[in-house]
């Protein structure tokens, strides 16, 4: 249980923001924080191991922040996030959201876009 705790102490805050990062508001996304603590906990009981850890807890937080948001550009924007803010590669975003690397790619040229939009002051 120390090992858990030391876990959610060191990964929390990221995880945290990058929820918010995805357009969650703060109720939202602790409680979704929450979930995927929870969810790691159930897979590290079931035999998986530390060295995944970081990609669980993404995968987990993305499985329900799609789920929460359900908006159009949400996947793009949730690669732009991964490769620009959380400084993941296409392949590890690939492997975290089942896309295939190519469409990826093309997601994150997307939320390049959409990025761009916001900063001008466009539609987001």
């Amino acid at each position: 249980m120390e090992a858990f705790e030391v876990i959610v102490k060191a990964h929390s805050p990221k995880i945290y923001y990058f929820l918010r990062r995805m357009g969650l508001e703060h109720e939202d996304a602790d409680e979704i924080l929450q979930d995927v603590f929870l969810l790691l906990w159930r897979d590290l009981k079931n035999g998986h191991g530390l060295d995944t850890v970081n990609l669980r807890l993404y995968q987990h937080a993305i499985k329900k922040a799609l789920n929460f948001l359900k908006e159009t550009n949400t996947k793009d924007r949730l690669v732009f996030i991964l490769k620009q803010h959380e400084g993941f590669d296409f392949g590890d975003i690939s492997e975290m959201t089942g896309m295939e690397v190519g469409d990826v790619r093309d997601s994150f040229k997307s939320g390049l876009e959409l990025e761009a939009a916001k900063i001008k002051g466009g539609p987001y």
